[in-house]
């Protein structure tokens, strides 16, 4: 990782290798919106070699960020049309400015990422 700092203009991110499988819990500790994160970390989960869990609390309806609804009847559906199988559910909700909501992922392995690296 180069240029992670405050007031830096610049990010450079170059994995080594592939991201862990595994279970993942992400506590955002505000109403910070809980579906950018499970975008954020979906992705390359999917790459890994093997199955993922992940749970994410904070906001799951927050302005200005999808909803935990949309995650699993909107970004799930175009997701397994591309072939990610992943299935989302959301035992809590979190509203602005409390927060508290939670939101879980189950993701398969899609591909295996070292064919890549």
């Amino acid at each position: 990782m180069e240029g992670a700092a405050v007031g830096s203009t610049r990010l450079v991110f170059s994995p080594k290798g592939c991201p862990a499988p595994g279970e993942y819990r992400f506590d955002i500790g505000t109403a910070g919106a809980t579906a950018l994160v499970m975008q954020t970390v979906l992705l390359p989960l999917a790459l890994a070699p093997g199955a993922s869990r992940v749970t994410v609390t904070g906001g799951t309806h927050v302005p200005h960020a999808p909803t935990a609804e949309y995650l699993d009847r909107v970004y799930g559906v175009l997701l397994r049309r591309c072939g990610v199988e992943a299935s989302f559910s959301s035992p809590s909700a979190g509203f602005y400015p409390k927060g508290g909501g939670m939101i879980e992922a189950e993701i398969a392995e899609t591909r295996n990422c070292s064919r890549w690296i």
